[in-house]
């Protein structure tokens, strides 16, 4: 799956010259937490929430002169704004996003074609997508087994659980130790009884560290 199948596309922007107050106003209409700052029909830049209240809120107590401190009726976004935003293709994966939105913690980010801004992408988006994906908010059932030699006897666990008529959801690896060399792997499974996947499963050698079905 790709930026493009879940971005959304109707982006709200502003032009370099929309002054912080007026930003301020669009983002609480709208609900919004980044506002992507156009000029030419390109990014040139985005600020945040945080941005905008930071410049909304002078600083009580600052060495500044009054003078100095500016006003947000006047003041406009492209003084404030993030330069050089993060941006992601539309045709990147979404995982690839993920990935570089955790990384620079930040929680939504720009979708361009040839430097124009064609949607964005929340965090919330993507955790949302992988819910839905991994079928977590319906009844389920889950097995844990450590392999020893994972490019052999992970065909045999899928193998054992077609053989069981088991829904497979999704499955990968659980972080371990640098020193383990063993890898536990993780099953999500449709709502099923698991007894006989476990004994199956200890025929084959393969340790079950958690088994959890709707005979457990």
């Amino acid at each position: 799956m790709n930026v493009k199948e879940i971005m959304v596309k109707k982006v709200i922007t502003v032009g370099l010259g929309e002054t912080i107050e007026k930003a301020f106003w669009i983002m609480t209409k709208n609900k919004i937490r980044h506002l992507p700052i156009i000029k030419n029909k390109k990014l040139v830049g985005i600020v945040s929430d945080r941005d905008l209240r930071q410049a909304l809120i002078p600083w009580e107590g600052n060495k500044i002169s009054k003078d100095l401190v500016f006003t947000a009726q006047f003041k406009s976004v492209s003084e404030i704004m993030n330069v050089n935003p993060l941006v992601i293709p539309e045709r990147e994966p979404v995982e690839d996003a993920a990935r570089l939105m955790l990384h620079h913690r930040i929680g939504s980010l720009p979708v361009v074609r040839n430097g124009r801004v064609v949607g964005i992408l929340a965090l919330s988006d993507i955790v949302a997508i992988f819910v839905e994906m991994m079928d977590l908010l319906q009844d389920r059932s889950r097995l844990d087994v450590v392999l020893k030699n994972p490019e052999k006897e992970l065909d045999q666990v899928i193998s054992i659980l077609k053989k069981n008529r088991t829904k497979l959801i999704s499955y990968g690896t659980i972080p371990a130790k640098k020193s383990e060399k063993r890898k536990t792997f993780f099953f999500r499974l449709g709502a099923c009884p698991v007894n006989p996947i476990v004994q199956a499963l200890k025929q084959k050698k393969i340790k079950v560290v958690e088994a959890i079905g709707t005979d457990t």
